[in-house]
């Protein structure tokens, strides 16, 4: 039997801590990774043990972060470069957005001006 708080609807809850059996995930492989030979030769390490296929998914994320130990740094001129754009697309947005508020004081004067003068003829 189950209590719960008046006020409140009951939430039930059950898991399943079964292992499920799945296949392995589909997974790209940039072979231009084995120009370099330190990462070629990690990976051939890594794929000498026998692989199965309920490991395959651990093997392969070994790999992919092996892959990215290696991968150099980006250079600080592109990190400028990518800097200077976002700052140049900023400031138009900024230029938009006070052409936009000029526009909207210049029309809430005209509507200001219209309301005076349609309150005073009466």
């Amino acid at each position: 039997m189950l209590f719960g708080n008046s006020d409140n609807l009951m939430v039930k809850c059950s898991f399943n801590l079964q292992p499920e059996i799945s296949q392995a995930s589909y997974w790209k492989f940039n072979a231009r990774c084995l120009i370099n030979n330190s990462i070629k030769k990690d990976i051939e390490e890594e794929l000498q043990e026998q692989v199965l296929v309920n490991t395959w998914d651990l093997r392969k994320n070994r790999i992919q972060a092996r892959i990215c130990q290696y991968k150099p740094p980006s250079s600080p001129e592109r990190k400028i470069c990518r800097k200077n754009t976002e700052a140049t697309e900023k400031e138009e947005l900024k230029v938009v957005i006070d052409k936009l508020q000029d526009d909207l004081q210049k029309e809430l004067t005209l509507m200001a001006e219209k309301w005076l003068i349609r309150s005073n003829s009466r």
